[in-house]
């Protein structure tokens, strides 16, 4: 079955419970079995910003195969909050002002193979090297929090009905009933949600401590500036989320005092420190190569 997905700098959301996914851990068995497109009307960093938040908002949602199958069947349902992977993609756009088919809410793959409005990307695919492959075959923390917070959200959504679908509803669950909050936050404690703030530390350890980013860059033959700015830009595309996440959940704390948002204070700051470090160790690099830390690693 021909599926779609949205791309941004750091992850794809991909059919199915959506999440988002390396695409350095996707393979396919041959190269017409991937396509990638760009939008030929150049984007305004609004609209890009719109785009990557809803995407995000949407992430975990439930895949919907009999609303898919209304866009080739000749009948309507009424809409729900889930999803198929042209729906998504159409949504995200819509919510930055751009319309790309008639109908964002029931919408094909094909659709959007539409030479007016994308360029195909032909250089975007190529074919893996073997470290390629072993690189998919390696431990994928990404993967390790989607399976902890889709199993926190499938229990949510167990005990308060089917409209729970990302963690946007439990969020408003909680503000709108905040009789739910111990028992939700009990649920997203023993789920394992909480615990992946610092995972990067741990299995790239190297990326914050200068004698190990040293003996990396030597192993494998790269150049410890090029290697520097690399681990600078790991991240910033996530980066002003995480702190804009940080800020609402501050004033839903404030606002509420509910334990569920005082973990995700904690998680947040947790995560942004970590970018910190990472950041901290390029400086440190450049400046011992410069005499003084570059633009490019403030």
């Amino acid at each position: 079955m021909p599926c779609c997905g949205l791309t941004t700098r750091s992850f794809i959301l991909i059919a199915g419970a959506y999440t988002q996914k390396n695409p350095q851990r996707i393979l396919f068995d041959k190269r017409s079995q991937v396509k990638v497109l760009r939008l030929r009307k150049r984007l305004k960093q609004r609209q890009i910003t719109a785009i990557n938040s809803h995407a995000r908002s949407l992430v975990l949602s439930v895949y919907s195969t009999v609303e898919a199958a209304a866009v080739v069947i000749p009948f309507r349902l009424p809409l729900s909050e889930r999803q198929f992977c042209s729906r998504l993609v159409a949504q995200c756009y819509y919510k930055a002002g751009i319309s790309l088919v008639k109908d964002k809410n029931y919408c094909s793959p094909a659709n959007f193979d539409n030479p007016k409005l994308f360029d195909e990307v032909p250089e975007a695919v190529r074919e893996a090297t073997q470290e390629d492959i072993d690189f998919t075959k390696k431990r994928d923390v990404n993967l390790e929090t989607q399976v902890d917070t889709i199993r926190m959200i499938t229990e949510i959504r167990k005990m308060y009905g089917k409209k729970i679908q990302t963690l946007k509803h439990v969020k408003d669950l909680v503000l709108e009933r905040p009789e739910t909050d111990a028992v939700i936050t009990g649920i997203a404690l023993r789920s394992g949600y909480f615990d992946h703030a610092e995972v990067d530390m741990e299995v790239n350890s190297w990326r914050y401590n200068e004698y190990e980013f040293r003996e990396y860059a030597r192993k494998y033959g790269i150049p410890v500036l090029d290697l520097a700015a690399e681990i600078r830009n790991v991240g910033s595309s996530t980066a002003s989320v995480h702190k804009k996440e940080l800020e609402n959940y501050k004033e839903l704390l404030e606002k509420t005092g509910a334990d569920f948002y005082h973990h995700h204070v904690i998680l947040y700051k947790k995560i942004i420190n970590t970018d910190n470090i990472r950041k901290d160790l390029a400086k440190n690099i450049a400046r011992s190569i410069y005499g003084f830390v570059p633009a490019a690693f403030v």
